[in-house]
């Protein structure tokens, strides 16, 4: 509950209370890994992720984890977390996304890894998605797609004030794109500016975007914005 409410520091608390009366839950262990990870406790996640793999040196999610963990750490880490993603992939139990991003990366496939991410955030799993841009080449990587599906996925990852920021950039390189507006609306509409959402789901309506959703977007944000 903590955790859904964006509560991360009550809900990490939880789960270690959790932890000490079921110290040998790998599901437990690896809740609390992905909680340091969102809320920027890298050394923790790390630890707890690692403490899963001593349980269980099998466990693809732990290995997941702990490549999501070496890509926040820094650009230099990114061999290390693409060698962790490999060894993951490698396995039959990988998800199918993963073994396509890997795949992408080491053909250099700027296209299928911008294809990873979009289907990365069409299922809701915005860490995948934010892995694959990573591996975008240096001259992709300020093009409207990169910008627009990094801010995408970190509106999922519910960062709004980054996620706008990039998506503000790819709309400067295509004014007419009704899925960005629309989804700058929903970053608006999460920040609870309900003025400028409304005027971005006008315009992504104005320019035909048929999106599920979008009529019930705007009437809730026209009544907020009153």
């Amino acid at each position: 509950i903590y955790a859904e409410k964006g509560q991360e520091e009550w809900a990490i608390e939880e789960l270690r209370a959790a932890q000490s009366l079921f110290e040998d839950d790998e599901s437990v262990l690896l809740q609390l890994a992905r909680l340091e990870l969102d809320a920027g406790n890298l050394d923790r996640a790390e630890k707890t992720a690692r403490d899963v793999l001593v349980l269980n040196p099998d466990n693809t999610d732990a290995r997941i984890e702990l490549a999501f963990i070496s890509l926040k750490e820094g650009d230099e880490f990114k061999s290390e977390t693409l060698a962790l993603a490999r060894e993951v992939a490698s396995k039959e139990s990988a998800p199918a996304l993963l073994k396509g991003i890997v795949v992408a990366v080491d053909e250099h496939d700027d296209a299928r890894l911008l294809e990873a991410a979009r289907d990365a955030v069409e299922i809701n799993e915005p860490k995948f998605a934010l892995f694959a841009l990573d591996f975008v080449s240096a001259q992709n990587e300020k093009s409207r797609d990169v910008l627009f599906y990094r801010g995408y996925a970190q509106l999922l990852e519910e960062k709004p004030d980054i996620a706008k920021e990039f998506i503000l950039q790819a709309l400067t390189l295509d004014e007419d794109n009704e899925l960005i507006h629309y989804v700058l609306g929903n970053t608006y509409y999460v920040l609870g500016e309900y003025d400028l959402a409304l005027q971005e789901y006008d315009r992504a309506k104005a320019l035909g975007l048929k999106e599920d959703g979008l009529e019930a977007q705007r009437e809730r944000a026209g009544e907020l914005a009153r």
